[in-house]
């Protein structure tokens, strides 16, 4: 037997049969290759995510240094791409895979995205980078954030909340690696060798896990792009308002927080590391709330992180307004404000069968990449033409107003779901 990794092709990864053409045995969950799955997940999302909240120091570059002179809704939509790409792109996930299988798709995704950033480091307007960090890098994430969270889905079942939660908490690690990477390479070096190591270190993640990457059972995805029936069930409809709210809130708070703290007289490296004490917590955030949701409902776990970031904006970041509070705001949006990213995943899982599965979860990151879509550039759109670029109150409450939405309709979602189980008890 050859020690080489084979990419495989899709019909290899679709057709379980070994050399004596029988029907292998179907490898068991939750041990195995399923841990090398995890890895491989883990790899994944160290640099995607990490990258992605590494972009909060480029925002406030480009909106203090770069293109100080340029309107703030105008530069708003490198992120805003960017960001919409990542929620958006992964519904043309399963056309790849179906085309030429996981790992060849991954690999694939993992070029391109390199490519992406390598462009990047070469831009001279806003568009340049709308097309090359928006578009293309974008895109390219947003392919290998689908596979690797349905490779997940697919090989766990008793630790599927810690396990997707580690995974999404790989993010947060990459953030401590790529910030100060990042805020370092641009104040020694400048903005563009930013891009290029950022690409480096890209390409030496993505593509070993990549390689890893293989599904469980034979798995050739629906050719549906996005499945509209799925709305017929409330379940679908309270989770998708949810992912909205929390969607939107984020944005504002990962796009205009370190532009805030600057606003008190703080250096823009100051501001910028800010974001290191977000990743931490945020790393401890979904882990814990993946455990929990492995024991008690999800749901519950949600409504205490919505709430609980519903009030730390409110109080924290527009209340009191110093650098302790601002501290403190960061931290506990960090625990509590993006673990329904890590969890959506595991309740689609739970509630609907196999096959309908990676359509929810198209569903989930439709309605994020919607949120995005729109709550970028009103937020920019305000910020310039309301706060005058100066004043962030305004945004500061559009944000807390999202995860209040995120609340009310998760507490609605519990509602629904106690009186969904009752009616079919009392029906028995």
């Amino acid at each position: 037997m050859s020690g080489k990794l084979s990419l495989g092709s899709n019909k290899d990864e679709a057709e379980a049969t070994n050399s004596n053409n029988s029907v292998p045995e179907e490898p068991l969950q939750d041990q195995g290759y399923a841990w090398v799955i995890f890895a491989a997940g883990f790899m994944i999302f160290l640099i995607t995510f990490g990258a992605f909240n590494a972009f909060g120091v480029f925002q406030t570059y480009y909106l203090l240094t770069i293109f100080k002179d340029v309107p703030a809704d105008l530069v708003g939509w490198i992120s805003t791409v960017t960001i919409v790409m990542t929620h958006l792109g992964g519904l043309t996930a399963g056309m790849f895979v179906r085309a030429i299988g996981v790992r060849k798709t991954c690999l694939l995704f993992s070029i391109t995205g390199c490519l992406g950033l390598i462009l990047s480091s070469f831009f001279q307007k806003v568009w340049h980078l709308v097309l090359t960090q928006g578009l293309l890098y974008g895109f390219s994430c947003s392919i290998l954030i689908n596979v690797s969270i349905t490779m997940q889905s697919m090989w766990f079942n008793k630790y599927k909340g810690f396990v997707l939660g580690s995974v999404s908490a790989a993010g947060g690690i990459g953030s401590l690696i790529m910030v100060p990477t990042v805020t370092s390479s641009i104040k020694s070096l400048d903005v563009r060798w930013s891009f290029r190591i950022l690409a480096i270190v890209f390409a030496v993640t993505t593509i070993p896990g990549s390689l890893l990457l293989k599904p469980r059972v034979p798995f050739i995805p629906s050719k549906k792009i996005i499945d509209l029936s799925l709305f017929k069930d409330p379940y679908t409809i309270f989770l998708f308002i949810a992912c909205f709210g929390m969607q939107w809130g984020y944005t504002v708070s990962i796009l205009f927080f370190p532009a805030s703290l600057k606003d008190l007289g703080k250096s823009q490296t100051f501001a910028t590391n800010y974001i290191m004490a977000f990743s931490s917590a945020s790393i401890v955030g979904r882990v814990c709330s993946g455990l929990l949701a492995d024991t008690f409902d999800p749901i519950y776990v949600l409504i205490t992180s919505m709430g609980g970031t519903m009030i730390s904006v409110f109080v924290l970041w527009l209340g009191i307004k110093t650098v302790p509070s601002f501290l403190a705001f960061y931290i506990l949006y960090g625990l509590f404000g993006i673990n329904l990213f890590s969890l959506s995943p595991m309740m689609v899982g739970r509630h609907y069968q196999l096959e309908r599965v990676s359509q929810a979860n198209a569903l989930m990151f439709m309605s994020m990449g919607i949120a995005s879509l729109l709550g970028i550039p009103i937020s920019s759109y305000v910020f310039q033409h309301t706060g005058h670029r100066t004043n962030f109150n305004q945004i500061i409450i559009l944000c807390g107003s999202f995860y209040a939405l995120g609340f009310i309709d998760l507490i609605a979602f519990k509602f629904y779901t106690s009186y969904s189980k009752n009616k079919g008890s009392a029906s028995l």
